[in-house]
C-alpha cells in the first residue's frame, strides 16, 4: 500500500499545483502572522472554509510566492479513507521530493483541508511546526475541530480563524419589483 499511497499523494499534490485558483467571494477574516503557530480554520459545514484557504493561497501567489511553494491538500477523498497520522509523513516527504528547494531554504505554505479525516492529525501538525520551515493552515468542520478541541489537541500551537456563512447585501423590497 505504501507505494500506492505515495502515488496517490504525489498525484494530488501535482493536481493541486496545476489547478487554477477558483473564483471566490472574499472572506473578511484577519489572521495574525504568529511564528510557529498553525491557523485552525473552523466553522460549520458549507460556511466557506475551503474558500478561505483558496483566498490565502491566492493572496500568497499575488505576494510573489510561486505555486510550488504552496501545498493545498484536501483529505476528503475516498482513496485516503484509511490514512493515519503516520501516513502524513509520506505526504511531507512527497512534497519535498517534488520541491527539494523548499526544504529548510524557503518557507512553504501548507493548506490542509478537511484534516479531521485523519486520525491523530494533531501530532503531525505539532511535529511539523517544530521541525519544518512552513506556515500551516488546517481546516475542518467536525466537532473535533471546534475551538476548545483545537486548543486542547494542539496544546496552544494554533490560532483560530472562525468562518461564518457569507452574507450577501440585502436588496430592499422596493428594488426587487
Amino acid at each position: 500500500m505504501d507505494g500506492q499511497l505515495r502515488q496517490i499523494l504525489r498525484q494530488k499534490i501535482l493536481d493541486a499545483e496545476a489547478a487554477p485558483i477558483p473564483a471566490f467571494t472574499r472572506r473578511d477574516i484577519h489572521v495574525p502572522a504568529i511564528p510557529n503557530k498553525a491557523i485552525a480554520v473552523i466553522g460549520m459545514r458549507r460556511t466557506g472554509k475551503t474558500t478561505f484557504l483558496w483566498q490565502v493561497l491566492a493572496d500568497r501567489v499575488a505576494a510573489g510566492t510561486p505555486r510550488e511553494g504552496i501545498l493545498y491538500f484536501n483529505f476528503d477523498d475516498e482513496r485516503l479513507a484509511d490514512l493515519t497520522a503516520a501516513d502524513l509523513s509520506v505526504l511531507l516527504e512527497e512534497y519535498y521530493r517534488l520541491h527539494p528547494e523548499w526544504r529548510d531554504r524557503r518557507r512553504a505554505l501548507f493548506l490542509l483541508d478537511e484534516i479531521q479525516m485523519v486520525e491523530g492529525w494533531e501530532r503531525f501538525a505539532r511535529r511539523v511546526l517544530d521541525t519544518e520551515s512552513l506556515d500551516l493552515f488546517l481546516s475542518g468542520a467536525s466537532a473535533r475541530m471546534f475551538s476548545r478541541e483545537v486548543a486542547t489537541s494542539m496544546r496552544g500551537r494554533a490560532m483560530e480563524a472562525l468562518v461564518f456563512p457569507c452574507q450577501l447585501p440585502r436588496v430592499p423590497a422596493a428594488s426587487r419589483a
